[in-house]
C-alpha cells in the first residue's frame, strides 16, 4: 500500500518502471528479515498492486513496461530453470538415502495431490458463488461443464513453485543442514515437470474433445465495455465543450469520432487552426480520461474480466499517448 501511495506521485515513466522492478526485491528482503515467506509476500504485493494499477500507472509507463516486463519475465524464468538444472546434479548425488523408485513414487504422489487439490478448489470456487447468488434471487448462467474441467486441468506449476523451494535456507540457525531440503527441491521440480508435460501437452486435445470453443462471453464483455466507454467519452466531450465554449462543429466532429471508435487523427480534408487543434486535443484528452474511468468502474464492479480490461486499456494507452 505504501508503494501504491508513492507511485501516484512519481510522474516520470522511467522512474515508474525502475520502481516496479525494484519493489518486488525490496518486499522479498523485508519479508525474509521478518522471518516470513518472501515468495508469498511478493505474490501478495503483486496482487494488491494489480488491483490499483489501472489507476496509478500512467499510459506512457504502461506502454514502456510491456516490453520491459515481457523481456524481464522471460529472462527470470530462464534463469530459474538454469539454476534448478545446475542444482539437480548435486541433489542426485546427495539423495542417497532414497532409491530411484522411491523418488519417482514420492514425486508421482505429490504431483497427483497437487492436481487433485486444484480440482477440489476450482469446482467449489465456481459453483458456490452461483448457489449463493441464486439463493438471493439472481439469475446467473452456470459455465459449461467442460469449461470448469479445463480450469481445473490448467494447474501447471512453474516459477513460483521453484522460487518457493529454492527460497528454503541451506542451514538452520544452529548451523545444521535444513532437513530434507534437497528432497523438497527435487519434488518441486518433479511436480513442475509432470504438470507441464502431462497437463500442458494434453490441454489442446482435451479442449477439442470437450468442444470448448471460443469464449464468446469475452466478446460480449468487450462490446458492452466499448459501448459504455463511448457513452462516457461523448458525455465528457459535451461537458468540456460547454464549459470552454468550444465551437459546436468541432465538438460534433469529435463526438462522431468517438461514437464510431475510429482513430484519433483529424479527419481527412479537415484543416484546423492552432486554437482549434488545441481545443480538439483537450476534448480528446477529456474523452479518453472519461473512457478510462468508466473502464475501471466496469472492472471494479466485476462487469468485465481482467482480459477485457487489459485489452481495452492498451488501446486507451496508445490513444492517450497521441493526445
Amino acid at each position: 500500500m505504501l508503494f501504491v501511495v508513492i507511485h501516484r506521485h512519481l510522474g516520470d515513466a522511467f522512474i515508474e518502471v525502475l520502481t516496479t522492478l525494484a519493489v518486488p526485491y525490496v518486499i522479498y528482503i523485508l519479508a525474509e528479515s521478518l522471518h516470513v515467506s518472501g515468495v508469498l509476500a511478493v505474490v501478495a504485493s503483486g496482487i494488491v498492486r494489480g488491483r490499483y494499477s489501472p489507476e496509478i500507472v500512467s499510459a506512457e509507463m504502461r506502454i514502456m513496461a510491456r516490453s520491459v516486463w515481457n523481456l524481464f519475465v522471460f529472462l527470470i524464468n530462464s534463469l530459474v530453470f538454469i539454476l534448478i538444472g545446475l542444482q539437480l546434479s548435486g541433489m542426485a548425488a546427495r539423495l542417497t538415502d532414497y532409491s530411484m523408485a522411491q523418488l519417482i513414487f514420492y514425486g508421482t504422489f505429490v504431483s497427483a495431490v497437487a492436481i487433485f487439490v486444484r480440482f477440489a478448489w476450482v469446482y467449489p470456487a465456481i459453483y458456490l458463488p452461483l448457489v449463493v447468488r441464486a439463493s438471493l434471487g439472481q439469475r446467473v448462467a452456470p459455465p459449461r461443464e467442460g469449461e470448469v474441467f479445463i480450469m481445473g486441468w490448467c494447474g501447471m506449476r512453474g516459477i513460483v513453485s521453484l522460487a518457493a523451494a529454492l527460497a528454503l535456507p541451506l542451514t538452520l540457525d544452529d548451523g545444521s543442514a535444513f532437513p530434507e531440503r534437497d528432497l523438497i527441491v527435487f519434488l518441486a521440480f518433479f511436480v513442475i515437470a509432470v504438470t507441464l508435460v502431462l497437463q500442458g501437452l494434453t490441454l489442446k486435445p482435451l479442449i477439442r474433445t470437450l468442444k470448448v470453443g471460443r469464449d464468446w462471453s469475452l466478446q460480449e464483455e468487450q462490446q458492452r465495455a466499448t459501448l459504455a466507454l463511448g457513452k462516457a467519452a461523448i458525455a465528457a466531450i459535451d461537458i468540456v465543450a460547454e464549459k470552454e465554449a468550444i465551437p459546436h462543429e468541432l465538438a460534433e466532429r469529435l463526438r462522431a469520432e468517438f461514437a464510431e471508435k475510429i482513430t484519433l487523427s483529424v479527419p481527412d480534408g479537415v484543416v484546423l487552426s492552432h486554437s482549434s487543434a488545441d481545443s480538439a486535443r483537450r476534448l480528446r484528452a477529456a474523452a479518453v480520461k472519461a473512457e478510462r474511468q468508466e473502464l475501471i468502474r466496469l472492472w471494479r464492479e466485476n462487469l468485465i474480466s481482467d482480459e477485457v480490461l487489459h485489452k481495452i486499456e492498451e488501446d486507451l494507452d496508445y490513444q492517450e499517448s497521441r493526445t
